[in-house]
Formats: structure tokens, sequence, C-alpha cells
């Protein structure tokens, strides 16, 4: 008499080689990429700088954003006191990994909103910005630009 092995079919392996590959499929098509990090990140961008224009408009005071390579923060018109973001309690937003911001248009790598929403780019208020100012965020797969409009500070996206 035969002993019987145990093995599987060869429809087994099969099945779930195809169950693998769909599952990888999925996962692959969900994976966020670079770009549309880029994208969302601009958009946060764009979001937070009209916030921030908002917010000094309703609190009748100045507040300031302040741009580095790789995050931005919001702050009082002094660039110390912090002024905490209403999702991230937190003043500092930080971009993902290998997102560098630049800016042109804005001297100092800061921008001021006066009571108005008028943008300034000096800590004293006293220099209004005089033509667009732009911040480019970089990614491996491409930018987009955000810029600041002189006297409305009209925030747009491209």
């Amino acid at each position: 008499m035969r002993d019987k092995m145990s093995a599987f079919t060869i429809i087994e392996l099969v099945i779930v080689i195809v169950i693998l590959g769909i599952i990888g499929g999925v996962v692959f098509m969900r994976w966020p990429s670079d770009a549309v990090t880029v994208e969302a990140q601009a958009q946060q961008l764009v979001n937070d700088v009209r916030y921030i224009q908002f917010l000094a408009h309703t609190r009748n005071t100045s507040y300031r954003i302040n741009f580095s390579t790789n995050q931005y923060s919001f702050t009082e018109t002094d660039g110390v006191t912090a002024v905490n973001h209403p999702a991230t309690e937190n003043n500092v937003i930080s971009l993902d990994t290998g997102i560098m911001i630049s800016d042109s248009g804005l001297p100092k790598h800061f921008i001021v909103f006066n009571r108005k929403g008028v943008p300034y780019t000096d800590a004293g208020v006293t220099t209004v910005l005089s033509s667009n100012a732009t911040i480019k965020l970089t990614g491996s797969s491409g930018s987009k630009v955000v810029t600041i409009s002189p006297e409305t500070g009209k925030v747009s996206l491209s």
C-alpha cells in the first residue's frame, strides 16, 4: 500500500499567487506617490496662509508665517511667540521627507498679515508686499507654487 503524501496542489498554489497579486495591486495603487504628496502639502500651505490671514483680520492684530527649507511656522510678528495651528495644536508644520520649500519675493523668508489681511515683508509691518510672493514646494516628481498677491493677500496655487 502506498503512503499518501501531503502537499499543495497546483490549483491551490495558483489561487494563492492570484490572491497575493490582487492584494499587492491594491496596496500599490493606494500607496501615496510623491506627486500626490506635493499637491496635498501645497494645498495645506494655501489653506494655512488663508487661515493666518483670517486670524489676523478677526483678532484685529498681525500674524506671521516663517519659512525654512522643510517646514513653516506660525508666530506673532515678533517671530518668537507661537500661534498654534488649530488642527495640530502646534505652531510648526513639517513637510514630508523629500519635499523642500523655496520662496521669492520674501527677502526675510517670512510674511506678515496685518489686521486687514494685507501682506507685509517685515516684522514692523511697515513694508507692504510690493509684488507677488511665491513659495515653491518641490519633490522628486515635480513642484507646486503658492502665490500671494500684494495689497489683497490673495493666495493661489499653480
